[in-house]
Formats: structure tokens, C-alpha cells, sequence
């Protein structure tokens, strides 16, 4: 039974009403693996799902994977069934999806999440964005695009990023997963390992 509602009666949709409250913050995060708080005053009910679509909403009992690729949305769930948490689920889903959707999803990307602790009620915002490398500097910045350079050009590799995605995957595990990252990329691994279906 969702927190703060002991009958059951309505469920508790904590990512709704964190979208909303660090929505109004209106903070921007810069720099890779940033965390913040935030508490919330109320979760949000099903009266939230209030929205013009085609399809129903759907609620679970025991947990509940969303995602568009099948194989990945397996991957969460088995990490469910063993006993894992809604990060282990995600960062299994995350990575699963970087094998069957690269055009979607990968390793050469970022990692944004939020996680909803229903104990404290607190939400925490996870920024895994990529930095620049760590090995340059603006002495060859100023170099390469000229010293009076105000701005790195566009089209200059110098503004291409290290991906954050697996740095973000391991942060999260390491924060709030309950089983290792290795147990989290064995459906990944797999996948990749093996091949799948692509339809």
C-alpha cells in the first residue's frame, strides 16, 4: 500500500508529483553527477492522471516496468523479481536499452534521474551529464580556435562531451540500489553477448 494511504484506496504517483516540484524549482544543473533534495508536500493521486490519451492507466501491486522496447522492459522486471529496487529496475532497463535501442539510448549519453524515497518523502535529482575531458585545458582551447576565441566554435571537438551515462549508471546503483551493478548489466551484457530479435 502506497504511503500515506493506508486503506489503498488511492495510489501514490511520486515521479508526477516530483516532476512538479522540481519543475517549480526552476533550478539548472551544471557539471555531471549533481545531486539535490527536495521535499514534498503532498504525493500525487490518481485525480494527477487527468490527460487525453487512448490508453488507460495501469497499477500494480508489486511493481511495474514502462519502456519501449519489450527485452528491456523484461530486464527490469527480472530485477524486480529478485528482490532489486526501482533504481536497480532502471539502471537495468537503461542498460538493456542501449543495446536494443543505441538510436534511443546508450552509452554515449547522459543520465538524468529522480528518485522518490517514500520513507523521508524526499525527492533527489541526479544530474549525469558529461563534462568536458579531463584532460583539456583552456591554454589548448585557446590554441586550437585562436586566442581571441571568445566562444568554442560549434563544429570544433572540443565542444563534444565525455558521456555520462555509465558514471550516472554506477553513481545511482552505489546512491540507492540494493543490488550490485554487475547483477543490474547481466540482462545488457547478455543481449549484447547473444544477439535478439529485432522486429
Amino acid at each position: 500500500k502506497p504511503p500515506g494511504h493506508p486503506d489503498g484506496s488511492k495510489w501514490c504517483i511520486p515521479m508526477i508529483a516530483a516532476s512538479r516540484c522540481l519543475s517549480s524549482l526552476g533550478q539548472r544543473f551544471r557539471g555531471s553527477r549533481q545531486v539535490f533534495n527536495t521535499r514534498l508536500s503532498a504525493a500525487a493521486t490518481m485525480d494527477d492522471l487527468s490527460f487525453s490519451s487512448r490508453r488507460s492507466p495501469v497499477l500494480a501491486r508489486h511493481g511495474m516496468v514502462a519502456c519501449s522496447q519489450p527485452l528491456a522492459a523484461e530486464a527490469g522486471l527480472s530485477i524486480l523479481k529478485r528482490g532489486g529496487n526501482a533504481v536497480d529496475a532502471a539502471i537495468a532497463v537503461a542498460s538493456a536499452l542501449a543495446v536494443t535501442e543505441p538510436c534511443s539510448t546508450g552509452l554515449g549519453g547522459d543520465c538524468f534521474l529522480l528518485h522518490w524515497d517514500a520513507s523521508t518523502k524526499e525527492v533527489s535529482a541526479m544530474n549525469g551529464s558529461g563534462r568536458a575531458p579531463a584532460a583539456l585545458s583552456i591554454d589548448r582551447v585557446r590554441r586550437d580556435c585562436g586566442v581571441a576565441c571568445q566562444e568554442i566554435p560549434t563544429l570544433s571537438p572540443h565542444t563534444v562531451t565525455v558521456p555520462g551515462s555509465a558514471a550516472g549508471w554506477a553513481d545511482a546503483i552505489e546512491r540507492w540500489g540494493s543490488l550490485p551493478l554487475a547483477d543490474c548489466l547481466e540482462t545488457a551484457i547478455s543481449l549484447a553477448d547473444e544477439g535478439f530479435p529485432v522486429s
